[in-house]
């Protein structure tokens, strides 16, 4: 594969020293004697009976994988904003340059309603398993998008969440930008002003109202202004045995990604039990 290009359009100073230090390796992510940290599998990939071994051509400016077929595959179970485009593409042609030409699609990947291929891929990178997800989540170049319900959860879930955590800790790239930052639930205004965008917001829940169809978590005592999350039952009953129970969440700090909705107060519907997690002490409230 060539070597990594800097889309057309302005770059600063400091975004071109990051996409050269990301396409070095020099931010974190590499551990003493260059084998990758993020690297769980010890090794080179092992692959599953329902893997498929995709052969890349090249990543586009949107950073997508072009596969040696012509299709375009999409890594999944990321957002992947503009603002960085430059960067992410800057950093998967660096790490596909040194890695084996292939990517392992686990599960062989999944179809979306558009037909679209969704991989979680993993690389081959000097004898070491990358995930690809993983490694861009650590460099600040994607946020976690969890996908359509599904159950159990990708067994890198937390590893991912880790990783964005890390990044995010350190204000790596789209970290650096205040709209990207997690929005607080107290402020409801500044939350229904994103309605119909990807966003991710914090806050303790004041109360669960749990009925047949629909479960509710309230961020405020006025439901039809404050932050609201809700979760259809099926959603909420992975919820539960993911251990996140009414009685566990009640008065919880918690982190909620999905789409602004208005629903006289924002509301983020869940699509996936992954969209919702216990957050870090010390978060943002």
């Amino acid at each position: 594969m060539a070597t990594a290009r800097v889309a057309a359009g302005r770059v600063t100073v400091a975004e071109a020293t990051l996409l050269a230090s990301l396409v070095w390796g020099l931010l974190p992510g590499l551990a003493p004697g260059g084998a990758p940290a993020w690297a769980a599998d010890g090794g080179a990939c092992r692959s599953a009976s329902d893997d498929v071994w995709f052969p890349v051509a090249s990543v586009t400016t949107q950073g997508r994988l072009l596969l040696a077929s012509g299709e375009v595959a999409r890594l999944a179970w990321l957002d992947t904003p503009e603002t960085v485009a430059p960067g992410r593409k800057a950093a998967l042609d660096g790490l596909l340059g040194d890695a084996a030409p292939e990517i392992r699609a686990r599960n062989g990947g999944a179809r979306d309603r558009w037909g679209v291929l969704g991989v979680v891929a993993d690389v081959d990178v000097k004898g070491q398993c990358v995930n690809v997800q993983t490694w861009l989540l650590g460099r600040g170049l994607a946020r976690l998008r969890p996908e359509a319900a599904n159950e159990p959860a990708p067994a890198d879930l937390q590893a991912w969440r880790d990783a964005e955590k890390a990044a995010e800790t350190a204000k790596l790239a789209l970290w650096s930008e205040p709209a990207y930052a997690p929005l607080p639930a107290t402020q409801p205004g500044a939350i229904l002003r994103q309605e119909g965008r990807f966003v991710i917001v914090e806050g303790q829940v004041a109360s669960v109202n749990e009925q047949t169809g629909q479960t509710w978590l309230n961020f405020g005592s006025r439901w039809s202004e404050d932050m609201t999350v809700s979760a259809p039952a099926r959603i909420w009953r992975m919820v539960n045995r993911s251990g996140l129970t009414a009685a566990r969440l009640q008065g919880g700090l918690v982190r909620v990604r999905g789409i602004v909705e208005s629903r006289g107060g924002p509301m983020i519907e869940l699509a996936s039990p992954a969209e919702l997690e216990v957050a870090e002490t010390g978060s943002r409230p």
